[in-house]
């Protein structure tokens, strides 16, 4: 079975919900949620205010999964 598409966005950490998942305000105005990947699980956290890049999918543009954060 193929990978489905994705593609990246970049935003801002607005809070910080459990079971390590993050409300992000993304650049073009829109608020998603999204969780840790794998990756970014072995490195720092992120924090509200911080910037992130989400990968997202076509399918459901209200989720998404943190890449990394940028600092």
């Amino acid at each position: 079975m193929a990978k489905e598409a994705t593609f990246t966005r970049e935003g801002v950490v607005f809070e910080i919900l459990p079971q390590s998942r993050f409300r992000v305000d993304m650049d073009e105005g829109a608020r998603v949620l999204a969780q840790l990947s794998s990756k970014a699980r072995r490195t720092a956290r992120p924090l509200p205010g911080d910037r992130v890049v989400l990968e997202m999918t076509h399918y459901d543009e209200e989720r998404g999964r943190i890449l990394e954060v940028l600092r």
